[in-house]
Order: structure tokens, then C-alpha cells, then sequence
């Protein structure tokens, strides 16, 4: 359920960057790429639309195949039938006829029961919840030009492309926000930046300063992005230049070696 609402409302991990990412880490375990459903970060697409056409394709996969299986023991069915009526000088066994008519009853059955659970679920105050998107909202807006804030404090609200520093959304207590803010694409693209220098960090200590500025710089000026943290309150606090170089360094000593913290 949890996943489901979080998949409605866009959620973090459940972004349509989140899809192309996750695809292409995982390899969907070796689903074949005709079942796929949409795979793109194109608005319009994402968890949404794949998981949707997914299970289109698979319906549609399994229907041919069933009915191929079904076309098939019909006509072995009538084969049956033929044989039995000419080795028994034309009587008619029957057999044709009471396979057909097992047939509709199975498939008769089949189609009552998953019509009533269809109906059954989608009028469920779970499937009401998905569909509405009334639990689990979104927790972070678009990126925008006009930073906002609340009222004239120094607290603003994230974007997806802020680097976000938390407590509240990181709690170890809870399972489902352990490590939610990795998730986050700000965060994911910072961690991106930190691996990619990591290693030459620790390596050219004439060169730290610089791969912390280029860092930082990257973040605010080419992914528009701020290094929030959230204060005592939950609120989040913009940090400042010197405040996030500082964060900066000790992400790229994480990286670069356990052994310098």
C-alpha cells in the first residue's frame, strides 16, 4: 500500500528519473524488454505508465498464450472426436460437447470472480486512496525560479534538485524513512559529483579545494540546486557557502578513504 501511494504521488525513490535509473541498475532481474512497460524521464511517463503498460503487456502476452493453449486443445479436442467417430461406425461419443461446455463453465467461473474482485478492489478506500492521491503526497514541489519561504524566517521549502541534509527524514527508528533522503535527486546527483571526485580527492591534496568549489559550484549553478538543512524544528535551513564546502569535505573524505574521518 505504502509503495502504491508513493508511486501515485511521485515520492521519492518513485520519480520517473528513479525508473530509468532503477532499469538500468537492475535489469528489471531479466524481465524481457516486450513486457516492458514506457521506460523514460519524460513527464507524462514514469512509475506510473510503465507499471501500467507492463501489466498491459503482460495481459496481452498471457491472453495470446492462453488462447493459443486453448485454440490448440480444441483442435485436439475435435481430432479426438473425429477418430472416436469414425472407429465407432458414426456415433457420436459426445466428447466434443462436453468439453466445450466445461470449457465455458471454467472460463464463465474465471470471468465472474475476477470481475467481482476488480469491482471489489476498485472501489476500495485503498484503490480510492491511489487514485485521489490524498495520503502520502508529494513531499517536495518542482524546481522553481522564485524561492519561497515561510513568511520572512530563513527557512525555505526543498525543491528536487536541493542537496538536503536531514534528521526527521532519515530516522533509523523507522523502517520506511531509513535513508529516505538518499532517494532524494538532489541528493542522488550530489553523491554522484562526490564519486566521481572522491578518489582524485584523496589523492591530490594540492587539488582539495578545488574539487570541493567545483562541487559546490555544480550544485548551485548547473543542477540549480541549495544545500538545505533541516534544524531542530524540521524545518529547512539554507546553508551557506562555507557551511556546505564543510559538508562537502567530509562526504569526499568518506569516500576517498574511511580511515581520514
Amino acid at each position: 500500500t505504502v509503495a502504491s501511494l508513493r508511486i501515485a504521488n511521485d515520492q521519492n525513490g518513485y520519480n520517473p528519473y528513479d525508473l530509468v535509473h532503477w532499469v538500468k541498475e537492475f535489469d528489471l532481474f531479466g524481465l524481457p524488454h516486450f513486457l516492458r512497460g514506457p521506460v523514460s524521464s519524460e513527464d507524462g511517463f514514469g512509475w506510473q505508465a510503465f507499471i501500467r503498460g507492463t501489466l498491459e503487456r503482460f495481459a496481452i502476452f498471457f491472453g495470446a498464450l492462453n488462447l493459443a493453449i486453448l485454440l490448440v486443445y480444441i483442435f485436439l479436442t475435435k481430432c479426438i472426436y473425429l477418430v472416436q467417430y469414425y472407429w465407432s461406425g458414426g456415433r457420436n461419443s459426445g466428447l466434443f460437447r462436453a468439453v466445450l461446455k466445461r470449457l465455458i463453465l471454467c472460463y464463465g467461473v474465471i470471468a465472474i470472480v475476477a470481475a467481482c474482485a476488480h469491482f471489489q478492489i476498485y472501489h476500495s478506500p485503498w484503490a480510492e486512496s491511489i487514485r485521489s492521491k490524498r495520503m502520502l503526497m508529494r513531499p517536495f514541489p518542482a524546481p522553481s525560479s522564485v524561492e519561497t519561504r515561510i513568511r520572512k524566517g530563513p527557512t525555505t521549502i526543498p525543491s528536487v534538485n536541493d542537496v538536503l541534509i536531514g534528521s526527521r527524514f532519515d530516522s533509523r527508528d523507522i523502517g520506511a524513512y531509513n535513508s529516505f533522503l538518499d532517494h532524494h535527486p538532489g541528493n542522488l546527483y550530489f553523491s554522484s559529483l562526490v564519486g566521481d571526485y572522491g578518489e582524485g580527492y584523496t589523492d591530490s591534496p594540492a587539488l582539495r579545494d578545488a574539487y570541493i568549489s567545483a562541487i559546490v559550484e555544480d550544485v548551485s549553478m548547473i543542477n540549480n540546486g541549495r544545500f538545505l538543512q533541516q534544524n531542530e524544528f524540521g524545518h529547512w535551513m539554507r546553508m551557506s557557502t562555507a557551511d556546505a564546502a564543510e559538508f562537502t569535505k567530509r562526504e569526499l573524505l568518506k569516500k576517498g578513504d574511511t580511515a581520514l574521518l
